[in-house]
């Protein structure tokens, strides 16, 4: 058994089954790594409220041979998604935020990115709802 312990940010979530879901997550010292929230999707479960877009997460996966890693333990460090919907009622900020978290993921490949790109992406997701950011493309 091999175990995770990290801080990450949430780049996807992918439903997998009726209550599961994949989660691809940009760690600080691992980079892009896909895990497994079994019962992330069910209402009931605490791992839904926490696990999602835009969140910085302390979690702690267990590993197995031929498996995704899953998702044991998590807890919040930054909380954006709500914030982000709360302070912007066009969804400026939000699409903003879906854009770059978008290209953190498909420019990022599996294992890399860790480091100075997580701590970027954080920086980033601070302050994407501030007045006068401007994303061109």
């Amino acid at each position: 058994m091999l175990f995770h312990s990290d801080l990450g940010v949430v780049l996807k979530k992918i439903p997998s089954g009726e209550k599961n879901e994949v989660v691809i997550l940009l760690t600080k010292d691992h980079g892009k790594m896909a895990f497994m929230s079994y019962g992330g999707r069910d209402p009931k479960s605490r791992k839904s409220g926490s696990v999602q877009l835009f969140n910085t997460l302390d979690f702690l996966a267990r590993g197995s041979s031929g498996h995704l890693p899953a998702i044991k333990e998590v807890s919040v460090i930054a909380s954006r998604a709500g914030r982000i919907l709360k302070q912007d009622s066009k969804l400026n900020a939000y699409f903003r935020a879906c854009e770059i978290v978008k290209l953190m993921d498909e420019l990022t490949k599996e294992l890399q990115g860790g480091g100075k790109g997580f701590d970027d992406l954080e920086a980033v997701l601070d302050h994407v709802d501030a007045p006068g950011i401007t994303l061109l493309f």
